[in-house]
């Protein structure tokens, strides 16, 4: 069922950054879910698929890059914006 597996990779995304001491927010489950089930995308994409404006995701975000679970990379179509990427390490966990 695709909600019992959307439950076991929001627990294994908290166990992931429980073992750093530190967890995860709602809003930072709802934009791993989204990455991990749909792929990298832009913070617009994110934002949209959330139904969050661009200010609130970008917090989210930066909070998850300083956690080390999320990193930003420039988008190879358009340079001036980026793309979310999980870390390698995470995805591994997972």
């Amino acid at each position: 069922n695709f909600f019992e597996l959307l439950f076991l990779i929001e627990q294994k995304m908290k166990d992931i950054v429980q073992e750093e001491d530190s967890e995860l927010s709602m809003p930072e489950v709802s934009v791993l879910r989204i990455l991990v089930t749909e792929g990298e995308m832009s913070l617009i994409e994110v934002a949209q698929k959330t139904g969050k404006d661009k200010s609130q995701i970008t917090r989210v975000i930066q909070d998850l890059v300083k956690k080390g679970i999320l990193r930003k990379e420039r988008s190879e179509t358009d340079r001036r914006s980026f793309n979310l990427k999980l870390n390698a390490g995470v995805r591994e966990k997972m």
